[in-house]
């Protein structure tokens, strides 16, 4: 292969930014699965782990091209994501590819994703088809903004991966959980708002991507799988329902939306209700209860204030 020269540009350097909060055997098996999937560089965000996780990933990590910066304390993902991008960039990346411990990559995904960056230079953010998992079902193809439960809907969720949402397409969101970003955008918008501790900070920023101009392109050819909610106990519990409506009304009160605005009244709060009773016949009262003290603290400007423990 020839040496990148006067006509032949250099490959673009792709940074790896994993957050890690007592991930435990997760994260070891992520990083132990990214060698030789085209990363020039790592930057590990340890948010204050007591598990041994943060040690077992400097071991790992010894003599890689990596660094691990060391919070001494949870400071949630949104500003723990901003140190690790911004840490990429000052080490030279021009692309900074957000991963979760809980997901595993294919070798075609990143040369998929960086293709597809080439051909439309105003996609500011990109992300593949994400399976659940087992491989067999798609967790999310792309995010779908509005009329639905917390304003977004994952495409394909829970639907067999038999050939659907093959096409490369601008969608309103992508999902941070293998979120490839370009330098360019971070240079023009900034990180995460760092006022969103978890949960909705993807939505928010490709919204804001959006409004800089830039596009949230699906690829279909980037393929990954995901364990979801490993890091905060599951998909339905109090302390997740409070966080995830807590942030979206606080994405909701920096937006002149009148569409979002417009579900939010009619989805959320007119229909809570509803979710209440679902709730009861589940046995999912404290989840449904938390998700409006989140809703009406946030609508009050409050600090927030989640369940202290994850049960329904």
């Amino acid at each position: 292969m020839p040496e990148p020269g006067p006509d032949i540009p250099s490959p673009p350097r792709v940074a790896a930014v994993i957050v890690n909060w007592n991930g435990g055997a997760l994260t070891s098996a992520c990083l132990e699965h990214l060698p030789g999937l085209g990363f020039a560089d790592l930057v590990l965000v340890d948010n204050g782990s007591t598990d041994g996780s943060a040690e077992a990933a400097e071991a790992i990590l010894a003599g890689r091209a990596a660094e691990i910066l060391r919070n001494p304390d949870n400071r949630g993902f949104a500003r723990a994501a901003n140190q690790g991008m911004v840490r990429a960039l000052e080490r030279g990346a021009d692309f900074v590819f957000l991963l979760n411990n809980d997901a595993r990559m294919e070798p075609r995904t990143l040369p998929a994703l960086l293709e597809a960056a080439a051909r439309r230079p105003r996609a500011g953010l990109l992300a593949g088809k994400i399976l659940d998992g087992g491989g067999t079902r798609i967790w999310c193809a792309g995010v779908d903004l509005g009329f639905h439960h917390n304003l977004q809907r994952m495409r394909g969720f829970g639907r067999p991966d038999d050939g659907s949402f093959e096409r490369e397409e601008e969608v309103d969101a992508l999902t941070g959980c293998g979120l490839l970003v370009r330098r360019e955008l971070i240079e023009a918008i900034g990180t995460f708002d760092e006022s969103l501790f978890v949960y909705v900070e993807d939505v928010d920023y490709a919204l804001r991507a959006r409004d800089a101009g830039f596009a949230c392109l699906y690829v279909p050819g980037a393929r990954m799988t995901h364990e979801a909610s490993s890091a905060s106990g599951g998909g339905y519990n109090a302390w997740r329902k409070y966080m995830v409506a807590y942030d979206l009304v606080l994405v909701l009160k920096k937006r002149r939306d009148l569409r979002l605005w417009t579900a939010f009244v009619l989805i959320e709060l007119l229909g809570w209700p509803l979710l209440m009773l679902a709730a009861i016949l589940r046995g999912r009262r404290r989840a449904a209860v938390a998700k409006l003290r989140g809703m009406v603290h946030a609508l009050l400007g409050r600090e927030a204030r989640p369940p202290r423990t994850r049960d329904t």
